[in-house]
């Protein structure tokens, strides 16, 4: 069990150090997205307001106004739901980056101590299912968080090596 929980762990923290390296490479692609988003996204609405007051002042006519309007808010919906997106993608890795720190600090004196305690299972372990002398199925408590970590780096295409 113990051996199994350390090989489990060091996969772990060797998936996290992925993750982390890739998110470090993009986070200035990530920002620049994010600025260029938000961006875009005060332009649309200060040209909202130019067509506001082009209409108000008699400069362009109804029809074309309710046109544009139409046409400038559904890109400004868009270009919100993008950012929004982006923010919520950096939250949810942020939040990831924080529970598998959090993981690796509980599971870092494992590494160093050589027996198995009570209080290492409490904290690593879930369930552990004895079939049979060759045969026994252990659930570990990260297991989660793993297969986040796992999806999250499938969507962005790194592979651990």
């Amino acid at each position: 069990v113990s051996g199994a929980l350390k090989h489990q762990l060091s996969l772990m923290f060797e998936l996290c150090d992925e993750f982390q390296k890739s998110r470090e490479e993009n986070r200035f692609d990530g920002e620049a997205m994010q600025y260029q988003v938000k961006k875009r996204m005060e332009i649309l609405e200060n040209e909202r307001i130019r067509q506001y007051e082009s209409y108000a002042n008699g400069h362009i006519k109804r029809d074309a106004y309710i046109t544009e309007k139409e046409r400038l808010n559904a890109e400004y919906e868009e270009q919100k739901q993008k950012y929004e997106a982006l923010i919520r993608t950096k939250n949810e890795d942020d939040n990831l980056v924080f529970e598998i720190n959090r993981l690796k600090g509980k599971g870092s004196h494992l590494f160093e101590e050589n027996g198995f305690t009570r209080n290492i299972a409490k904290a690593f372990i879930h369930r552990v299912y004895i079939y049979s002398m060759d045969k026994i199925e252990i659930e570990f408590k990260f297991e989660d968080l793993f297969l986040k970590l796992q999806n999250r780096m499938n969507k962005e295409g790194v592979v651990a090596e």
